[in-house]
């Protein structure tokens, strides 16, 4: 073997292991990049659990105001408290029974039916 044949390999060498080692500071800092976005992921979900669960808490305060002041207001429209109440629960019910529809409707489209059947397709073994 020559002498720049030996240059030339060896300088591949050399370059090789900057090469490698330049590969494993990009995969330490992505492992590193990876780390700290989970870190944040984690503390913007526990963010959005705790300010989804005040949304709610909130909602309901107001809804039940609302009910609160139908109840006052069918009374002062000389309604029994009774019968005001009932037509309350009434309302609740029937208002319950068509969100409960929508998320019916709404719970098909979650189960990703083409998808799943074109993934059926493909898998069959004729």
């Amino acid at each position: 073997m020559t002498k720049k044949a030996k240059e030339k390999e060896g300088g591949a060498i050399i370059n090789f292991i900057v090469m490698v080692s330049k590969i494993a500071s990009m995969a330490s800092h992505l492992v590193e990049l990876i780390s700290y976005e989970t870190k944040l992921a984690h503390g913007s979900f526990f963010k959005a659990v705790i300010l989804a669960l005040m949304t709610g808490l909130l909602l309901t305060t107001t809804w039940v105001c609302l009910l609160g002041i139908l109840v006052y207001y069918l009374v002062m429209m000389q309604v029994s408290l009774p019968l005001s109440l009932l037509i309350v629960i009434v309302i609740n019910i029937l208002l319950t029974i068509i969100v409960l529809l929508l998320f019916l409707r709404s719970k098909d489209e979650l189960s990703f039916r083409e998808s799943r059947k074109a993934l059926r397709d493909i898998t069959k073994f004729d």
